[in-house]
């Protein structure tokens, strides 16, 4: 088999698996967020290392959203714990992972409680890409 076979191959291989990953996270998304309105999104039963894929994703989307329907608070509460075990004082993976894409992304954000649920103002974080362009001028 020719290296340029094996790459493609590989590359086809990687495709499918983070096909088959953002398919199983999609319907854990739905179900986790079933019944919640626009403006809530939990990922508390999330692996740590699918929240930057996650947050890529819905951030965006759910801002937009929050915009689009003013019945909403204009705030996305983002849940990265439930406040039990060794979540409760900020030892679950998926609340380090969270801290650290808001740090990066999103940095307007606030922590709302100890258990792992932050805020981001819809208003705030409009285009948070301009913004940190706009900054560096």
């Amino acid at each position: 088999m020719s290296p340029d076979v094996a790459a493609n191959g590989q590359q086809s291989l990687t495709a499918l698996e983070n096909h088959l990953i953002a398919n199983a996270v999609r319907t854990s998304l739905q179900s986790a967020n079933q019944g919640r309105p626009a403006n809530v999104l939990d990922l508390h039963h999330q692996r740590a290392s699918y929240v930057s894929m996650i947050l890529d994703q819905h951030i965006p989307e759910r801002l937009a959203a929050i915009r689009a329907d003013e019945s909403l608070p204009q705030v996305l509460t983002i849940i990265s714990g439930r406040g039990n075990g060794s979540r409760e004082f900020g030892q679950s993976p998926v609340r380090s992972a969270v801290i650290a894409y808001l740090d990066s992304h999103y940095p307007a954000y606030r922590p709302v409680s100890r258990g792992g649920a932050f805020e981001l103002s819809a208003i705030d974080n409009d285009l948070p890409e301009l913004t940190q362009a706009l900054s560096r001028l």
